[in-house]
């Protein structure tokens, strides 16, 4: 063969190249990238023809990005005349199906073999049009154990997430992991329990209270996930205790007035001061508190706010032995929850049988979907049978009446105004409101019901309905049920309003955050029976 310089435009596109179908632009990229930091690796082999002109045999892609690097030279191969002409599709094809792809493992250990020889990281990058983060995982798993790379060459590799944790370890602790499981000749490695036994307790940048100061003065060391997504905060330390060191400090010094500092166990569950009363999304008191806590899993901050009820001595001597006298609330936790059933129903009832048009339907859905008893990995018990009833072979059916009657279900399993976990919150609220719910709720003039409330509220609910309150608690249910025989009683508190949004500014340093509060101001458990005879 016969070496040459040409203008890369000169030269003719192979007659018989077999590769046909175009090859992706990332992979052009790549080439150009080579191209135009170290050069070709060997020149295109090309054949002269009869009029002096040449045409491509091997190295059309390379020809392509010398192109369009808007090279005016390059070094060409010219077969000799007395190769075989009948051969060229022979060796096109072997050129392209002959080539054993490099091994993962190589390219780690060679990437570090390139920066040794004094490549930066962004030159490396730059020609092999690849990013610098790119670049670094690659320097990072270059430093797995040798023992370990060899293995990993055999094919038998771990996961992505393994293989991030692996590489994060040091030497020696991998040397440890590999010496407890490692496999046997011929056999698989439980990457698994290897990784497992190197993970370590980390806790992320994005749950840090403190700033750039405190890292600084508790020697916090920020390590980047570099196998974690590109487009988010993936920095980390194992040094917890002087993580949470910080994050105390922080909350000492932004504890709010009315604030306290709590310790959680290890599932970051606290307990709060005796006599005190947690408060709910939702809920809020004139007295209101903050604890804070740090959950020792995480390093998080957590605000709960809470309550104590407020107490007043008798001020007559002789009845001083009497002790604190309970203001109790306008109506019991029983009388709320009560009401989160009454609502429950009475939506559930407007969803069977209200006229709903599609518009509002895939309203409702979404509000179903929006509230707080919704969860991504919660689980409908119905959902299999639902799912029988609207896939069909695999299909969903077309039949718009069964999958309207089946969206009606849904959205009554999932809205609820239960007291808990189940509460689905202002999006219930919104959907009875516009489903006009109210119309559904039963009469509350009942002996199960009255009891639930104060006897101001009584005296209150009594004079709204020009009822002359008596002198006792009692008296006063007495006269309302009375008076509401033959009508339905339905206390204003009880209906479906448009949710009131409050503020809570439980951590300052995050602003100002919205809740809804929805129902009574606040609540708390009672005797009934106690408060019957005051």
């Amino acid at each position: 063969m016969e070496l040459r310089i040409v203008n890369p435009r000169v030269l003719l596109k192979n007659g018989c190249n077999p590769r046909r179908t175009k090859s992706s632009e990332s992979d052009d990229a790549l080439l150009q990238a080579s191209v135009e930091k170290i050069g070709f690796l060997y020149p295109p082999i090309v054949r002269q023809h009869a009029d002096g002109k040449f045409e491509i045999k091997d190295g059309s892609r390379r020809v392509r990005c010398a192109i369009g690097l808007k090279l005016k030279e390059i070094l060409i191969l010219v077969m000799d005349d007395d190769q075989d002409i009948s051969s060229d599709s022979m060796r096109s094809l072997a050129a392209n199906v002959a080539r054993s792809p490099m091994q993962p493992v190589d390219m780690w250990r060679h990437m570090e073999t390139l920066i040794s020889q004094g490549w930066t990281v962004a030159a490396v990058a730059s020609a092999f049009a690849l990013t610098d983060r790119a670049i670094q995982q690659y320097l990072k798993l270059g430093q797995i154990l040798p023992a370990m790379l060899e293995h990993m060459a055999t094919g038998d590799m771990p996961n992505g997430n393994q293989l991030g944790i692996i590489a994060s370890a040091t030497q020696e602790e991998q040397e440890q992991g590999w010496k407890k499981a490692k496999p046997r000749k011929g056999h698989q490695a439980d990457w698994q329990a290897i990784s497992s036994c190197l993970v370590k307790t980390r806790f992320l940048a994005v749950d840090a209270k403190f700033g750039d100061d405190l890292a600084t003065a508790y020697g916090i060391i920020w390590e980047e996930d570099l196998f974690a997504s590109a487009n988010t905060d993936s920095r980390s330390t194992s040094q917890t205790d002087a993580f949470l060191g910080a994050q105390l400090e922080w909350m000492r010094s932004m504890l709010p007035e009315k604030g306290i500092i709590v310790a959680a166990d290890r599932y970051g569950q606290i307990t709060l001061p005796k006599g005190a009363h947690r408060l709910w999304d939702g809920g809020t008191h004139p007295n209101e508190h903050t604890a804070w806590s740090i959950c020792p899993r995480n390093g998080k901050v957590t605000s709960t706010r809470y309550y104590v009820l407020e107490t007043a001595r008798r001020s007559s001597p002789e009845r001083a032995d009497a002790g604190a006298r309970v203001i109790r609330a306008p109506i019991t936790q029983r009388g709320i929850s009560q009401i989160g059933t009454y609502r429950t129903a009475a939506l559930q009832q407007a969803l069977k049988e209200n006229l709903i048009t599609d518009i509002m339907m895939i309203g409702l859905l979404l509000l179903a979907i929006a509230g707080n008893n919704v969860q991504i990995d919660s689980h409908y018990t119905g959902r299999r049978e639902l799912l029988n009833r609207i896939a069909a072979n695999g299909n969903l059916v077309q039949d718009a009446e069964l999958l309207r009657a089946v969206a009606r279900e849904i959205l009554a399993e999932t809205l609820s105004l239960e007291e808990g976990r189940t509460n689905s919150g202002a999006a219930a609220m919104l959907a009875g409101l516009a489903l006009g719910a109210d119309a559904y709720l039963p009469d509350m003039a009942t002996e199960e019901f009255l009891p639930t409330l104060s006897k101001p509220a009584l005296n209150a609910l009594a004079e709204a309905n020009e009822i002359i309150p008596g002198a006792r608690a009692k008296d006063t249910r007495a006269a309302i049920l009375s008076a509401f025989q033959g009508r339905v009683l339905i206390i204003p508190e009880a209906r479906f309003t448009e949710p009131k949004i409050v503020t809570d500014r439980s951590l300052e340093d995050d602003g100002v955050s919205e809740i809804v509060e929805i129902g009574s101001d606040y609540h708390e458990d009672y005797d009934d029976t106690a408060a019957e005879a005051a």
